[in-house]
C-alpha cells in the first residue's frame, strides 16, 4: 500500500490540527479532551498496521521513556487535577509533534518543509502571546511604544489573569530564533560545492526579523541575555575567527578581572543580589534578590517530595498556600506560576530522576548536533549549529526562568528536539536535488 503509506505524514499532521486546540486548552471543553486523544491513539494504531512501526527508534529512547514515566507518576501524585490536566495534554501534544518529526522526516526537502512549520507555529505563538500579553513596563523605551500597539482584549483561557506570559514567550522563542538566524548566515555553497537551498536563506530572514522583534517586544531580559549567547554561539561555531575573538575576550576579562576588576564585579553582585532596588543598566533595573527568595523555597519543596516530585504542574498552589489559593479568582493565577529555575522547576514537577532523564536528553542531544555541525554538509550544519544555540540560549533563560513542562509555548521545545534528532540522518547526504522527500 505505498499510497496510503505516502499519505501517512499528512494524516498525522492533520490530526494535530485537529487535536490541537482540545489539548492547549483542555479545561475550556474538557468533555472532548478524551476523544481527542482517542483519535490520536487512533491514529497511531493505523500507522503501526501500514508501517509496523509504532514509535521511531533513536538515542533518546530510554531517556525519554523515563522523563514521561515520571512525568505520569508526577500527573497522578497530583492534588490539583485542574491545573495539571493542561500540562498533560500539552505534554501529550508536544511528544505527538517530536514523534511526527523523527518518524517521517528522511529526505531535506521534509526538513525544510519541517523549519518551515516550526517556524509558522513560532509565529503563531508570537502573534497571539503578543497581542494578549503585551506590557507597557520594565524598559521604559520599549513601553513608549505601547500606544501604537493595539492590544488583544480577549482572556486566554488556563493563564495568569488571562493573559500570556511575555517572559515564557521570550523563553519559548528562543529555541527557535538562533535556528533562522543561522539560516541567514548560510554559505552559499557548502565544502561538497553543493549550493544552499534559498528557500532555508528566505526562511531565515523571516525568522530571525519576525522572531527577533518578538523576542524584543517581550522585554524580558532573561531572553535578551539569552538571545546574546545565541549570536556568540552561532559566532564562535561558524567560523574560526569567532573562536579566536572569543578566547580573547575571556583572556582579556580575566586578566581586566585579576588587575583592577574585583572591586566592581563585587559592587555589581551587591547591586543584583542584595541591592534591594536592583541595580540600573540600560536594559532596565536587574535584581535577583526576589529571585534568591523562590529558589530558596522551591529548594524546600523539592527537598519534601525528592523523588516523585511535588505534582506537575501544581507549583503555584503549592506556593500559594490554600488561603492565598481560595481567594484568587482562578486557581490558574494563584501564587507563583514557576521555580524561575528550570533545574528546580524539572525537579518539582518530575522528581529527581525525571530531572536526570531531562538533562540526559539535552546531553546527549548536544553530543549528537555537534558531529553535525562539524560535518562537510553545510547547511544542514548551519541548523545544527542554530539548535546548538537555541538550546544553550534556552537554557542560559532557565537560569532566572521557566518555561515548565508542559507549558503551552513548551511545544516548541518537542519540535525543535524533532528537529535536531533527524539531523545525524543527513550526515552523509549530498545535494538537495538528489533527494526525494518523505511528504509524498
Amino acid at each position: 500500500m505505498p499510497g496510503a503509506r505516502c499519505a501517512l505524514p499528512y494524516l498525522e499532521i492533520a490530526v494535530l490540527f485537529v487535536v490541537a486546540p482540545v489539548l492547549w486548552f483542555p479545561t475550556v471543553r474538557p468533555g472532548l479532551v478524551a476523544p481527542a486523544l482517542g483519535v490520536l491513539a487512533l491514529t497511531w494504531a493505523c500507522v503501526c498496521v501500514l508501517t509496523g512501526v509504532l514509535w521511531p527508534t533513536s538515542p533518546y529512547d530510554v531517556p525519554l521513556l523515563l522523563l514521561l514515566a515520571c512525568a505520569g507518576l508526577g500527573a497522578y501524585t497530583s492534588r490539583y487535577p485542574i491545573l495539571t490536566l493542561p500540562k498533560v495534554c500539552s505534554l501529550i501534544l508536544g511528544v505527538a509533534v517530536w514523534r511526527v518529526i523523527v518518524l517521517y522526516v528522511d529526505s531535506e526537502a521534509a526538513l525544510l518543509a519541517t523549519i518551515a512549520m516550526v517556524l509558522g507555529l513560532a509565529l503563531v505563538f508570537a502573534a497571539v502571546g503578543l497581542s494578549n500579553g503585551l506590557r507597557p513596563y520594565k524598559v521604559s523605551e520599549l513601553g513608549a511604544l505601547w500606544r501604537y500597539v493595539r492590544k488583544g482584549l480577549q482572556d486566554l483561557p488556563e493563564t495568569e489573569g488571562g493573559r500570556a506570559s511575555m517572559n515564557q514567550l521570550g523563553g519559548a522563542l528562543l529555541l527557535v530564533w538562533p535556528v533562522c538566524l543561522a539560516l541567514v548566515l548560510l554559505p552559499a555553497r557548502d565544502s561538497s560545492g553543493c549550493a544552499a537551498p534559498s528557500s532555508a536563506r528566505v526562511m531565515g530572514i523571516i525568522g530571525s526579523t519576525t522572531l527577533g522583534a518578538a523576542l524584543l517586544l517581550t522585554q524580558c531580559r532573561g531572553a535578551w541575555i539569552g538571545a546574546l549567547v545565541a549570536v556568540s554561539t552561532i559566532v564562535i561555531l561558524r567560523w574560526q575567527w569567532g573562536r579566536i575573538a572569543a578566547i580573547a575576550t575571556a583572556a582579556i576579562g580575566m586578566v581586566r578581572f585579576l588587575v583592577v576588576g574585583r572591586g566592581s564585579v563585587q559592587r555589581f553582585l551587591n547591586g543584583v543580589m542584595v541591592g534591594g532596588s536592583g541595580l540600573d543598566t540600560r536594559i532596565g533595573k536587574l535584581s535577583l534578590e526576589g529571585r534568591v527568595r523562590i529558589w530558596i523555597q522551591s529548594w524546600i519543596f523539592v527537598r519534601d517530595n525528592l523523588l516523585l516530585g511535588g505534582g506537575l504542574g501544581t507549583y503555584r498552589a503549592r506556593y500559594a498556600g490554600w488561603p492565598q489559593e481560595r481567594q484568587a479568582q482562578s486557581l490558574f493565577s494563584a501564587g507563583l506560576p514557576h521555580a524561575h529555575n528550570l533545574v528546580l522547576q524539572m525537579a518539582y514537577d518530575v522528581g529527581v530522576f525525571g530531572l536526570l532523564a531531562y538533562v540526559l536528553i539535552i546531553v546527549v542531544l548536544l553530543v549528537e548536533l555537534g558531529r553535525v555541525a562539524s560535518a562537510s554538509r553545510r547547511w544542514v550544519s548551519s541548523v545544527a549549529i542554530g539548535a546548538i544555540a537555541g538550546l544553550l540560549a534556552h537554557h542560559c533563560y532557565g537560569l532566572t526562568d521557566v518555561v515548565a513542562l508542559g507549558s503551552k509555548p513548551g511545544v516548541l521545545f518537542w519540535a525543535l528536539f524533532g528537529l535536531a534528532a533527524t539531523l545525524p540522518r543527513f550526515l552523509d547526504r549530498c545535494c538537495v536535488g538528489a533527494q526525494t522527500t518523505a511528504l509524498g
